[in-house]
């Protein structure tokens, strides 16, 4: 199935996906492949603290490309888009210590005032 849907995708689509895997290592992931290397920075990205986040941006990746051109419908690709960017951001706090803490107490905060 997969292969099927490669043969269908425009060779600059694949070309945008590669760099955006590749972007994930360098560019938005807090820049750390610079500092240690693909190798290190692919263990750190497969972390148990890491890995939910990366799936879910690498899935959200694919998403993005079927609903684009395989389903054709913006709203869902804007959806897949927010959920990339979601990911990169609670990837990028995986690097700050306590930051997913303090961003679950602040929601957590918030949404049981707007309950209250």
């Amino acid at each position: 199935m997969l292969l099927g849907l490669l043969l269908h995708i425009p060779l600059e689509m694949l070309l945008l996906f590669l760099g955006k895997i590749i972007e994930m290592f360098d560019i938005k992931i807090p820049r750390t492949t610079f500092l240690v290397g693909p190798k290190k920075q692919f263990k750190n990205m497969t972390d148990k603290t890491r890995l939910g986040t990366t799936i879910v941006y690498v899935l959200s990746l694919v998403g993005t490309l079927v609903s684009a051109f395989v389903l054709k419908k913006a709203i869902v690709v804007l959806l897949f888009i927010i959920v990339q960017f979601l990911a990169l951001i609670w990837y990028s706090l995986s690097y700050i210590p306590y930051a997913r803490t303090l961003v679950k107490k602040c929601f957590k905060s918030a949404t049981a005032e707007n309950n209250a």
